[in-house]
């Protein structure tokens, strides 16, 4: 029982980015080999260099090596990453390692996936970047993903034209969405107030005007602050605003901010290591 993997990361949730799974702790992502070119060509985000790096052969490593690895490291959850990786992945792995960490996995086409399998999902909307999965495709597939298991969709613009992504915004604007945005210099107010207007859980990813705080959908009031992927202060009373009680969309432990053990290894990106050192 192993899996052939290109890198192990770890990392804060913020930086991956997950802002609504365990909010302030530590991830331990696995980069799975052996996935197919999806066609995304950019030099501007992270994500392209992924699942770029996911096409490739890994190394095999046993599940017992990533238990021991993320329990000395006291991870929240596991993310698989990479592209698609959940179907290179064996049942049996998925549920050892769910019945200590939650589990997660990213996805760029969720035709035919069991979100049984995991407690969260990271989507990724690639059509913009090039990427081989038609809008459309993936909206589909959403509305029938929503409510079986907690979704984080991803998008990236060259530029912030709210019309290109209006139907993923309104299958998933009861999940968090993450936009990047490549050329940010015109028209992003606009498109900001538009998404906002929304997506209550929308976050911008646009550098110094990136806005990754969560409000209050009711009232309004800060919940939760973040700034270079790290929490920096929670105000949630139990999962809920304090001022009117409403609930936010969350699953794992809620931290009052990130743990100085996690941002000095860290520093609010992912530390990546080649998969040998969980030996």
């Amino acid at each position: 029982m192993d899996i052939e993997l290109i890198a192990v990361g770890y990392s804060t949730m913020e930086a991956v980015p997950l802002f609504h799974v365990a909010p302030g702790g530590s991830i331990l992502r696995l980069l799975v080999g052996g996935g197919r070119d999806t066609g995304v060509d950019c030099d501007w985000v992270d994500t392209c260099s992924i699942l770029t790096a996911s096409i490739s052969s890994g190394v095999r490593v046993d599940a017992g090596s990533i238990v021991k690895y993320a329990s000395k490291w006291g991870v929240d959850a596991i993310l698989f990453d990479g592209v698609d990786p959940l179907g290179r992945v064996e049942r049996r792995l998925i549920e050892v390692l769910r019945s200590r960490f939650l589990i997660g996995s990213r996805v760029q086409d969720p035709r035919g996936l069991d979100p049984s399998l995991v407690d969260f999902l990271l989507v990724d909307h690639i059509e913009p970047i090039g990427g081989d999965v038609p809008t459309h495709v993936l909206v589909g597939s959403l509305n029938g993903l929503m409510g079986k298991t907690h979704i984080e969709v991803l998008t990236y613009l060259e530029e912030p034209r709210y019309e290109e992504i209006i139907p993923l915004v309104e299958v998933a604007r009861g999940y968090p969405i993450h936009v990047f945005i490549h050329n940010y210099e015109r028209g992003l107010h606009v498109f900001m107030k538009e998404l906002a207007r929304r997506a209550p859980y929308s976050y911008i990813h646009a550098g110094p005007h990136s806005r990754l705080d969560t409000y209050c959908p009711r009232c309004g009031t800060p919940l939760l602050s973040r700034g270079m992927g790290r929490l920096g202060a929670s105000n949630l009373k139990n999962g809920s605003c304090p001022r009117c009680g409403y609930r936010i969309p969350l699953i794992g432990r809620v931290y009052d901010s990130t743990p100085s053990r996690i941002y000095m290894v860290t520093r609010g990106a992912t530390e990546w290591l080649h998969p040998a050192r969980l030996g």
